[in-house]
């Protein structure tokens, strides 16, 4: 981009909205006279230029740009649209998979199938990239595959989206990341992402089984179970298979054995007796002939495909000319900046603790899903999961990166395992970050970001970002912290991260004897 011939974006409408930003659809018009239609997520106004939210928000976009695969969102670019980072993707007109299966004229089988196989085929690629060094290949996991994040076109394009939360040790990222935290939807969520932290591509293999069930029975494969009895199906191999089998009879009679095999072995409980991705395509494009239905691109001729739902946003209507990178600047936030808004996916939810405890495991949170944006490029607020609040509008579509392990449909906890089961290991207790807002006192009226401690005494706590190091009870600025809890005289522990984006009061609850913290 030349500083004397920047690009212009003019703004259609908003596409969706969460607690960090806003998704856009925009016209981009370069210098020599070219036009695209692009997605654009813009960050708020007041975000920290160096916080955890632009730094996730360009590790997104670098993964992106290393991917090339037809099924997988192209980024164009990072810019800087009066003050604001954001992220330029293409824009794919049509609707998300969870419209998809549901109405009378609901995608055929053999389409389905033909959805999963790309998708699948992406997760390949997104393992198997090269690395730029030649030394390896990048190793990418998504952890939050669900219908929600899987874009299909009005011409058959299929669509991988929102990647704030996807994982790989191979490339050095900006967001630092909390220990022992999880990110993910739960009802789409592997056992053992409940058990520990360990990347594995089958966690994905796993997440694209259950939006398969999902989109012929029409039922979530766990039905409408509650999240503390998903993590108590991850800890029992016996139930978790009853449970299993019993689902897999919901299936379609007229069905081919093949296809209930193939479920069969996408939802197994251990990882490695799942297939590979490339192998789950492949088999999902043999059995597509077997299977009833329409192929995916007659089915896409011949949907009446509604009109995109739009949300108000403030850039709406407006030209802009994208800024420098280098002169991104930090704007206070005014009377006219969307304000965060509260976590309402199954994360907010997170596993009911006190139900977990009584099964004989400990809790460890989980951020549920995504971005809580459209477009699968997330804006930090966890709505990416179900079950509590729907998703905005399908347009490219639950944020917040995970605080890389730490979240839309959203954000969740890890448990871990009791005694007696002896496959994955349970992560450390780490904390479950919810931010309850409240309404910002007059100008005059301080402080407005106040972080209290409560629960045992015999906790103490501190908060280390940037902005320094804060015993609490203290007044804090805007900004990203590490929780350091110190139980009992113990050594310090990390129980998670604290991001600081609004006025209120924050408070940091901790309990001495379970060896654990939460935001409240």
């Amino acid at each position: 981009m030349s500083e004397t011939n920047p690009r212009t974006f003019t703004i259609t409408h908003c596409l969706g909205r969460g607690g960090f930003g806003e998704v856009y659809r925009a016209s981009m018009s370069s210098a020599g006279g070219l036009e695209a239609d692009v997605a654009v997520k813009v960050l708020r106004r007041d975000i920290d230029p160096t916080g955890q939210a632009v730094q996730r928000l360009r590790d997104e976009g670098r993964l992106l740009a290393r991917l090339n695969h037809p099924t997988i969102l192209k980024v164009h670019d990072l810019v800087i649209l009066e003050g604001r980072i954001a992220l330029v993707t293409e824009f794919v007109d049509g609707e998300d998979l969870t419209d998809c299966v549901v109405g009378q004229h609901s995608i055929s089988p053999r389409a389905l199938l033909e959805v999963i196989g790309q998708v699948a085929s992406a997760l390949a690629a997104a393992w198997d990239t090269p690395l730029e060094e030649g030394t390896g290949t990048l190793q990418l996991v998504h952890r939050d595959i669900k219908p929600s994040n899987i874009r299909i076109g009005r011409h058959g394009e299929v669509k991988l989206l929102d990647f704030g939360i996807a994982r790989t040790d191979s490339v050095e990222r900006e967001a630092r990341t909390s220990t022992n935290m999880m990110v993910g939807s739960p009802p789409y969520m592997a056992p053992e992402r409940f058990l520990d932290g360990i990347i594995r591509p089958g966690s994905d293999v796993f997440s694209l089984g259950a939006a398969l069930f999902e989109g012929v029975v029409h039922e979530r494969l766990h039905g409408d179970r509650p999240i503390p009895m998903l993590a108590s199906l991850a800890v029992d191999r016996e139930n978790y298979e009853g449970h299993i089998v019993d689902r897999l009879g919901l299936l379609p009679d007229d069905f081919p054995e093949e296809f209930s095999d193939l479920l069969c072995d996408m939802l197994a409980w251990i990882p490695e007796d799942r297939p590979t991705s490339a192998d789950l395509a492949a088999r999902c494009e043999l059995l597509a002939d077997a299977v009833k239905g329409k192929s995916l691109a007659r089915w896409c001729r011949d949907r009446n495909w509604g009109e995109v739902t739009v949300e108000r946003g403030e850039l709406e209507g407006r030209t802009i000319s994208e800024g420098s990178m280098a002169r991104a600047v930090q704007f206070a936030p005014t009377a006219e900046s969307p304000q965060p808004v509260e976590s309402r996916g199954p994360m907010g939810l997170v596993i009911a603790l006190a139900a977990i405890l009584l099964l004989g495991t400990a809790g460890t949170t989980v951020f549920v899903g995504g971005l809580g944006g459209a477009w699968g490029i997330g804006l930090f607020d966890g709505s990416a999961t179900d079950e509590v609040a729907p998703e905005p509008p399908p347009v490219a579509e639950d944020l917040p990166e995970e605080a890389d392990e730490p979240a839309p449909e959203e954000t969740l906890a890890a448990a871990p395992a009791p005694e007696p089961v002896a496959p994955p290991v349970a992560a450390a207790p780490s904390p479950r970050v919810v931010v309850t807002e409240v309404e910002s006192p007059e100008p005059a009226a301080a402080p407005t970001r106040h972080v209290a401690q409560d629960g045992d005494s015999v906790v103490v706590v501190e908060l280390r970002g940037a902005a320094g190091t804060f015993m609490l009870p203290a007044d804090v600025p805007y900004g990203s912290y590490d929780i350091i809890a110190k139980y009992n005289g113990r050594d310090p522990t990390d129980a998670g991260l604290l991001e600081v984006v609004a006025d209120g009061e924050y408070t940091v609850w901790c309990n001495g004897r379970m060896f654990r913290c939460e935001i409240r």
